[in-house]
């Protein structure tokens, strides 16, 4: 490992970029949105690695979430977590709250979308009707690519 690697420099690369990217870099720093066109490229690859890992993680969770629905106590353990929506809700409205305060519009906006689409369960046929576990599963904790399976009889 390099000394600059070793600590936390930053060091110089190059690539090529598409004219639309170009173009756009050029706009966000001419507007100030970015110190530079090292800190974008420093954001957007970011983003990208740590989309990267939530994949990966997610990945990992669906396999969980699948191994617990074939027990009894694993679906115990999993209707638990339902419960800590509602922490998980008021905690993204107070960030996109605290982004709207500093005016960063686009981030709040971001909390703001997933606050609602955790508080926005599927529609029910009938609104006295009572949500199953598996539905709790569907729309609060399981993630979207996980195989359902029918676990209440």
């Amino acid at each position: 490992m390099k000394k600059s690697e070793e600590d936390g420099q930053k060091k110089s690369t190059s690539f090529a970029l598409s004219p639309w990217i170009i173009d756009r870099i050029g706009k966000s720093v001419r507007e100030k949105k970015y110190t530079g066109q090292s800190d974008i490229a420093s954001v957007a690859l970011t983003e990208h690695f740590l989309l990267e890992d939530i994949r990966e993680r997610d990945e990992k969770l669906i396999k969980i979430y699948n191994i617990l629905l074939e027990s009894e106590d694993g679906r115990k353990i999993l209707s638990e977590f339902t419960a800590e929506r509602d922490k998980k809700i008021e905690a993204l409205n107070k960030a996109g709250s605290a982004m709207v305060d500093l005016g960063k519009y686009d981030d709040a906006k971001k909390y703001f979308d997933e606050a609602q689409r955790l508080e926005s369960p599927k529609q029910k046929k009938n609104p006295d009707e009572e949500t199953t576990f598996t539905e709790q599963l569907e729309t609060d904790t399981v993630p979207k690519n996980v195989t359902r399976r029918t676990v209440l009889k």
